[in-house]
């Protein structure tokens, strides 16, 4: 648990440092301020950080990692 964690870690440090945290009240800031709009990498890097944590037996949280991929507003669909 401790490698996938630091795993985790090290990937949102250095890929999107946006992505860190729990990602719901990023997500509000979003639909208020940017019309819905958020990166797509910080969307696929809070969900490869998601999986990676949990297949590693950490804890993710409940909603965190849900809310960033399917919506049309927000996380992937806001950039198709």
């Amino acid at each position: 648990m401790l490698v996938t964690s630091l795993l985790a870690g090290l990937l949102i440090a250095f890929v999107s440092r946006d992505a860190a945290g729990s990602g719901i009240p990023q997500l509000k800031i979003a639909f208020w301020r940017d019309f819905g709009f958020l990166p797509i990498k910080v969307a696929l890097v809070k969900f490869f950080a998601g999986i990676i944590t949990i297949g590693g037996g950490g804890s993710f949280g409940r909603e965190g990692p849900t809310v960033h991929i399917p919506g049309r507003r927000s996380g992937v669909g806001s950039s198709i």
